[in-house]
């Protein structure tokens, strides 16, 4: 080996070394000051989160793959964020660059840096290497992740990809004419939305589907191999069906269909859905009343809302 080769492994290992002792040191000191070193915040119920701005970014593409943890899409919100539940910090890749959201359990560069719009952010070293000390959660195992993105509506997202292992996935008031896909292997997917045209591409191993867009015009793909479909559409909108259950039933509208129910009528929106051993059940969506106050405390008048 080279003089100058044995010289640079020297000093590397020196500013290790150097590293290491300081960190331990600053770790002495916090904990004797009562200093947390470590920034994380809690909600309601204790549980450590983090939420990332995403005001400034021009996300219109969503791409999640991870092993266990709830995901939530809901869009509407007062602003665009991501809140992350029970995660630890940096055992994780996110990244908001190029107009797209990217979250996965998968560790590398990203881990420890996180690449926004033009720009990127470091956080130190104090959340990879275990020097632990005052501020640091200790999450349980059995803590559920969860993953909460919420949308402005200046927001517009046009592709969302969610892959799940374990956990729930669910989404609200997707935009128009979103792409929506979602594999889950042990969970249920929820969907509603009022924009009538998101396509959808939905896959369940072990749970339910669940699909509420009154005025679907879209086209959507599902199937369950475990578990039961629910879909709730208006009775007039014009939408070709494909249900099928071959050991289970099918109900369209409340009449039953056996095992399988096709319309005769071909239409530019189509839902194919398919429960491998469960039922399916197409019903209209949900109607309530809501009470208005008048200016008249007798009486009260009904608001029909369409859930």
């Amino acid at each position: 080996m080279k003089p100058t080769s044995i010289i640079f492994l020297i000093l590397a290992a020196v500013l290790i070394i150097a590293g290491a002792v300081t960190c331990s040191v600053a770790q002495s000191s916090a904990k004797k000051e009562n200093i947390s070193i470590f920034c994380y915040d809690y909600n309601e119920n204790g549980e450590p989160i983090e939420k990332i701005d995403l005001t400034t970014e021009n996300i219109n593409k969503i791409t999640v793959s991870l092993s266990d943890c709830d995901v939530e899409i809901i869009a509407g919100a007062e602003k665009s964020e991501l809140e992350l539940v029970n995660f630890e910090k940096y055992k994780y890749s996110l990244s908001t660059s190029d107009s797209e959201l990217e979250l996965t359990d998968s560790i590398g560069i990203k881990s420890v840096i996180r690449f926004n719009s033009g720009s990127f952010s470091f956080e130190g070293l104090r959340y990879i290497f275990p020097f632990g000390g005052k501020g640091k959660p200790k999450i349980p195992e059995s803590a559920q992740r969860k993953a909460i993105i919420r949308l402005a509506d200046t927001t517009v997202v046009k592709s969302a990809s969610v892959e799940v292992e374990n956990g729930d996935v669910s989404a609200e008031g997707l935009a128009l004419k979103a792409d929506f896909k979602v594999d889950v292997g042990n969970g249920n997917i929820r969907v509603s939305s009022d924009s009538s045209a998101v396509s959808y591409k939905l896959t369940v191993k072990n749970g339910n589907i669940d699909i509420s867009d009154p005025a679907f015009s879209g086209v959507a793909v599902m199937r369950t191999e475990k578990g039961d479909i629910f879909l709730s559409v208006n009775k007039e909108t014009e939408c070709e069906y494909k249900l099928e259950a071959p050991l289970g039933s099918v109900s369209y509208y409340g009449t039953s269909s056996g095992h399988a129910y096709t319309t005769g009528t071909t239409y530019d929106a189509k839902i194919t859905a398919n429960a491998d051993t469960g039922d399916i059940k197409l019903t209209v969506p949900t109607v309530t009343t809501v009470p208005t106050v008048t200016t008249d405390p007798t009486v009260t008048t009904g608001t029909v809302v369409t859930e």
